[in-house]
């Protein structure tokens, strides 16, 4: 028995130290969701529960970018499945090295398992056979600190002057912006996002953003595959 809480407070010591890293990145992150979200009017309840219940930043900044745009329902629910479906990948990948877990046990490591604790349980499998306890300290560091990060923004969006506000309202479309930028690697990347943007700003002049944000995502990226595959021929002959 002693023997077993030893190895027990080693996995959990271990996982607390390998989660350390991802929280304190975690924090800052999801404050500044949680800012966003409270300065696009979105309520603070639902912003703690998209971060409850979603746990991944990527759909969530969509969802808040999205939202503030109007976007029905499907076109949420969609977005989110679509942006989320890498982690079925994940889920393949330390499936095998999961073969004597109990069902229940791998569903609440499947909840956690965002792209850092994938990153920090892929390479850990290479070491030693995961384990419940260890999964579950590190999955479960990584969300509380979402949480808190979470909480902290919603609390600095509504302490923000309202004039503040207005100026702070353009970070989400510049943060996309930055990210868009540091993506793109190739020309095509260029020509997509152009011409994608080109033609979100007609459907909104048309006053029809809620088909726009369909189909100038599906627009550019069928061009983008178009080119790929004129590129890839002429390589080819």
């Amino acid at each position: 028995m002693g023997r077993a809480s030893a190895e027990l407070r080693t996995e959990l010591s271990r996982a607390l130290r390998d989660a350390l890293p991802i929280a304190s990145a975690y924090v800052p992150v999801a404050a500044t969701f949680g800012l966003l979200a409270t300065l696009n009017h979105i309520p603070a309840w639902i912003a703690l529960m998209m971060s409850a219940w979603i746990f991944a930043g990527a759909a969530q900044f969509m969802m808040v970018s999205l939202a503030a745009a109007g976007a029905p329902l499907p076109i949420l629910v969609t977005t989110m499945m679509v942006l989320n479906a890498r982690h079925a990948v994940y889920g393949i990948t330390l499936g095998p090295r999961l073969t004597d877990w109990r069902t229940r046990d791998k569903w609440i490591f499947a909840f956690g398992l965002t792209d850092e604790v994938f990153a920090v349980s892929a390479a850990r499998a290479n070491e030693w056979k995961p384990s419940p306890p260890y999964e579950w300290m590190l999955s479960g560091t990584a969300y509380t600190s979402w949480g808190v990060g979470t909480i902290s923004g919603i609390l600095m969006g509504e302490a923000v002057p309202s004039a503040l506000s207005n100026i702070l309202e353009f970070a989400l479309p510049l943060l996309f912006l930055a990210l868009l930028i540091l993506v793109s690697s190739r020309v095509t990347d260029g020509i997509v996002a152009g011409l994608g943007g080109v033609l979100a700003v007609i459907f909104a002049w048309l006053h029809r953003e809620s088909f726009g944000l369909i189909m100038s995502p599906l627009a550019a990226a069928t061009v983008g595959l178009l080119i790929n595959r004129l590129t890839t021929r002429r390589a080819d002959a």
